[in-house]
């Protein structure tokens, strides 16, 4: 089984990591929000290790819709 990290750098998505001002790390899909309802609403994981800030990723995205919108495309990646 993978690692959150390897499933999240497998995927065809430019995945940006930055350090949250409390020191943490933070991990996201870049042009990505989550589909909920009728709203769009930016996600992104945390964490004191790249590790721990995608299973934290993970844990918020799963089995939601997300909505990539790059160069005026949108499509819409529904998780399980």
């Amino acid at each position: 089984m993978l690692k959150a990290s390897q499933r999240l750098l497998r995927s065809n998505n430019y995945l940006e990591v930055f350090q949250i001002i409390n020191g943490k790390i933070g991990v996201h899909f870049s042009n990505c929000w989550v589909k909920d309802d009728c709203f769009l609403i930016g996600k992104f994981g945390e964490g004191n290790t790249f590790e721990e800030a995608c299973e934290d990723y993970i844990d918020k995205i799963q089995g939601k819709t997300l909505v990539f919108e790059e160069y005026g495309r949108r499509r819409e990646v529904s998780l399980i």
